[in-house]
């Protein structure tokens, strides 16, 4: 892992943060969480109670104990989330401030829990083993106190902070963060060591080959019922979350099996003549990508059977691994961010999935096969940059057609 974050929960007592890191780390097994009350235990002879009896130095030695015991206990091949107190609330309304300097040079990430006031009651009262009486209001003033509190000394320290809702308070969220940075991390990566500033992005199932590598090729080999992959979409269709669902079907095989898989199956991938010649032709002249919620490896190990390894490849759909996934969202994400640092960025794509991809780049080629598309055509007819590419003899009055000899002159 490329990545070492760690990851902050704060929130007032009876927020949640327990529940939300225990929901974390049973859906991925990249975590390693940590309860600060009982690392204190450990630290106080397993007395917590001796705490409240320390002054404000020796509490503060205390904390300080606390995350240093954290950071001798990290694996750096994991994410590492802590349950943090920004404060506590005194008798007279008034707060006893519990971060200190050293858990502010430690995280890099901190999610707090802005939980409505009446669940954040009734998991006070749910909770047995304190004894927390605390009104609707002083809920309300302390964790008004945190929020304002934490974003201001997030900004000033260069951690990244988030808000979570009632609403948006779900793993996927803290999830969708994670795999974004990674994913921005890679492509700056990619950025970096190439002095090339114009792109072609490929999508890769039924754009440069004429079927899906997952349905045709690996699920049957896995023996994954199709079925359940499609129920991952059934709910949300096109989202982070319905790919992380995907993902976690993927990951439930075991790693050795899911890579040899990929690398038997790529052995039968054959990449279409025409897109074959672009990928060649342009390799030098052109940073080429594929960009794909397909299987990384098995794409890598295809553009090695043509000696073209230089092509990046941004895929993944894997927990255990892939350091991120790729959804639609992504796929419009990394034209967007190309051309934000001034490269020009040629699309190709075939599905919804790839609509932002195209709508986002300099000039998009949207592949038509076998099937009518109007669900697509109906979000790019209004982009002129956008043009269809028809490899049998399906056309559309809404795009401007176009072909390989005509994209070629484009391209040169």
């Amino acid at each position: 892992m490329q990545n070492n974050y760690r990851i902050g929960i704060y929130g007032i007592s009876g927020s949640g943060k327990s529940t939300l890191i225990k929901n974390l780390c049973e859906e991925s097994s990249r975590f390693q969480s940590f309860e600060g009350s009982k690392i204190m235990e450990k630290i106080l002879n397993d007395d917590i109670s001796n705490f409240k009896l320390l002054d404000a130095d020796e509490k503060y030695k205390t904390r300080v104990d606390v995350i240093n015991y954290i950071k001798n206990e990290l694996d750096d091949n994991m994410y590492t989330i802590v349950d943090g107190h920004y404060s506590f609330i005194k008798n007279n309304s008034d707060f006893e401030i519990a971060i200190t300097k050293e858990d502010l040079e430690f995280y890099t990430h901190i999610f707090h829990l802005d939980i409505s006031d009446e669940i954040i009651k009734q998991q006070q009262l749910n909770d047995k083993s304190k004894q927390r009486n605390f009104s609707i209001e002083e809920i309300r003033k302390w964790k008004e106190h945190e929020k304002v509190g934490l974003q201001e000394i997030c900004k000033h320290n260069n951690i990244s902070f988030y808000n979570l809702t009632s609403h948006d308070l779900n793993i996927d969220y803290i999830h969708e963060v994670i795999n974004k940075e990674n994913l921005l991390n890679d492509l700056n990566r990619h950025i970096d060591n190439s002095t090339v500033k114009k792109y072609l992005l490929f999508d890769a199932d039924y754009t440069i080959v004429n079927f899906d590598t997952g349905k045709d090729y690996m699920y049957k080999s896995l023996n994954i019922d199709l079925v359940d992959v499609k129920s991952c979409f059934k709910k949300d269709g096109y989202c982070f979350s319905s790919f992380f669902k995907l993902a976690k079907l993927h990951s439930k095989i075991d790693d050795d099996i899911f890579v040899n898989t990929m690398y038997k199956e790529a052995s039968k991938i054959e990449i279409e003549t025409d897109f074959l010649n672009l990928l060649k032709t342009y390799s030098s002249e052109y940073n080429i990508c594929i960009v794909t919620a397909g299987f990384r490896i098995l794409w890598q190990e295809v553009l090695k059977k043509y000696n073209l390894e230089n092509i990046k490849v941004f895929g993944g759909n894997n927990l255990n691994i892939d350091n991120y996934i790729i959804d639609n969202n992504l796929k419009g994400y990394i034209a967007s961010y190309l051309r934000k640092n001034d490269n020009q960025v040629i699309s190709f794509g075939d599905s919804l999935l790839d609509k932002d991809m195209l709508i986002n780049s300099n000039k998009g080629f949207f592949v038509i096969r076998e099937k009518e598309r109007n669900d697509v055509i109906s979000e790019l007819r209004n982009h002129q940059h956008i043009k269809y590419l028809s490899i049998h003899s399906l056309d559309t009055k809404d795009l401007v057609k176009t072909n390989f000899t005509e994209i070629i002159e484009e391209l040169n």
